[in-house]
């Protein structure tokens, strides 16, 4: 096996690959982003949301506070769902990974890679553990084209729902929900 490729996202890619007549030719658009505050002793989300700019078009903004420091840990769980008109949510994905793994060698992760690499420019995300963010304690993504761009990995075109769970010290911290678009 190919080294950071499991065999679920092997299945997850094969199945994507049949679905599609030309793979990372869909364009996504992000139609919805909820955050959730499952710890509100830790996090504070200080902005959420899609916003239009006159110049950019749609654009999403995040900043969430931590609120108790270092963050040594983070556990991400990712679902990416399909929503059928007339069906119960079909799980197209899931996966978790430890994000300071990630942050410190992201090759190992390719398929988490493909995700997070659009992001990269847009956000001050980009170290490995500790965080302290600096003499600030926000983490920010500012100005991220939500309106069409071109998926990061290949996908069917249809209704989706990607949700993210961050557990810090393995209790459940916040979650990210986005509802989006493939055509």
């Amino acid at each position: 096996m190919c080294s950071g490729i499991t065999p679920r996202v092997l299945t997850f890619v094969i199945i994507i690959l049949t679905q599609c007549n030309e793979p990372w030719s869909v364009l996504v658009n992000t139609q919805e982003m909820t955050c959730i505050i499952r710890d509100k002793n830790f996090t504070d989300f200080q902005d959420c949301g899609i916003r239009l700019d006159k110049q950019k078009g749609s654009v999403l903004n995040l900043t969430i506070k931590l609120l108790q420091l270092p963050v040594t840990n983070c556990m991400v769980h990712l679902d990416i769902l399909h929503l059928a008109k007339s069906k119960e949510p079909r799980i197209v994905y899931q996966g978790d990974w430890e994000g300071c793994e990630f942050l410190r060698n992201r090759r190992r992760f390719k398929f988490l890679s493909m995700i997070y690499d659009p992001i990269l420019t847009y956000t001050n995300i980009n170290h490995t553990c500790p965080y302290w963010v600096g003499g600030e304690h926000d983490l920010h993504v500012t100005n991220f084209p939500a309106g069409k761009i071109h998926a990061p990995i290949p996908i069917p075109i249809g209704q989706y729902k990607l949700i993210t769970q961050y557990f810090v010290d393995k209790i459940l911290r916040h979650e990210i929900w986005f509802t989006f678009k493939a055509s």
